[in-house]
């Protein structure tokens, strides 16, 4: 069986109440931990609303703001640093996420790419948070689509490939092709390449670098585990509650239906030289998603025919296979397979 390539088209809450005074003692007392409850539910909700409003608008204001490290209000008000020092810059995209649920931004999507304006030191470009769905059909982007944007630094997101786009300010310049051997795309790429995770793990710990491209070392196996019923009904609720979230604070979105959770995990099983152990490396690409999500009707095993095309296929001796690997902020160390580079040899 033959699986082709995948074209990708593509919280509500409750105001505290007002406490009843005491039926005993001091009746104007109020509990301290009922006090710090409803200023937690008070800051969470402005934490919300300030995130989802700096997220969309603040990439255009020149307003100032305070920046803090105690998970207040202000961690979230990140207007001086996504729009202070704002530049133009060309990338190919080359990473698409599957969408994730943010508790704070809703739904978003972690982009990345490598920059086509510094082809004398290829760099790495994460832009996040980009709400993908939100875009206009002649405006989506995909893999390999050359864009220009406008893009900005933002401290609370430590990690050194991250920039904040404006997602108003972007247009797309180009696409780079598979003609000719790859051409176009193997000087982006190859200077980047390094020869295992090892070398990864490193470079995070000296650099706290979040990005790799990474040669797919022996592997072993892809494994495909069903996610747990509890987990997908968490999942389920969380999407819904972000459509709803969008909803309240959005003044001219379309409204889309929730993200679907996709019902799997995938974990290639790599080994590489001089490790004991094989490692298991979490695969969260948007083509894999959307492939489970068109061809489980297509096929009566559709496992067996991710397996085909994300193992035998991506993985033929006959390639050249190359991981494009990324953290998350809040679990520095550990790596996921963020998209598949797999040139001829």
């Amino acid at each position: 069986m033959v699986i082709h390539d995948v074209t990708v088209a593509e919280t509500s809450r409750t105001a505290p109440s007002a406490r009843e005074p005491t039926s005993t003692g001091n009746r104007d007392h109020i509990d301290e931990t009922q006090r710090s409850r409803s200023r937690g539910l008070i800051d969470s909700f402005l934490e919300l609303a300030a995130c989802h409003i700096a997220s969309r608008w603040s990439i255009r204001s020149h307003a100032p703001a305070t920046f803090g490290n105690d998970g207040s209000l202000r961690d979230w008000l990140p207007v001086t640093e996504i729009a202070g020092t704002r530049q133009t810059i060309r990338l190919a995209v080359n990473v698409i996420a599957y969408p994730v649920i943010s508790s704070i931004l809703g739904e978003v999507v972690c982009v990345a790419g490598i920059r086509t304006d510094t082809l004398m030191r290829p760099e790495w470009v994460r832009l996040y948070p980009f709400r993908r769905r939100n875009l206009p059909a002649d405006r989506q982007i995909h893999k390999w689509d050359e864009l220009e944007i406008s893009v900005a630094k933002s401290t609370h997101d430590y990690r050194p490939e991250s920039w904040a786009p404006n997602l108003d300010a972007f247009k797309k310049v180009g696409f780079l092709s598979t003609d000719h051997g790859w051409r176009t795309r193997k000087p982006l790429v190859e200077p980047l390449i390094v020869d295992s995770m090892e070398a990864v793990d490193r470079a995070q710990a000296s650099d706290q670098a979040s990005l790799a491209a990474v040669r797919s070392g022996e592997v072993l196996d892809l494994e495909i585990t069903q996610r747990s019923a509890g987990e997908l009904a968490d999942a389920t609720k969380k999407a819904a509650d972000a459509v709803a979230q969008g909803n309240l604070f959005s003044i001219d979105e379309t409204v889309q239906d929730p993200l679907e959770p996709i019902p799997i995990n995938v974990h290639y099983v790599v080994r590489y030289g001089g490790e004991s152990e094989p490692r298991r490396l979490k695969v969260i690409d948007h083509e894999l998603g959307q492939a489970y999500r068109r061809w489980r009707h297509q096929y009566d095993d559709v496992n067996q025919a991710i397996r085909t095309k994300w193992l035998d296929q991506l993985c033929a001796p006959k390639l050249e296979t190359i991981f494009f690997v990324g953290n998350q902020k809040r679990f520095p160390t550990q790596f996921m397979v963020l998209g598949i580079y797999y040139p001829p040899r």
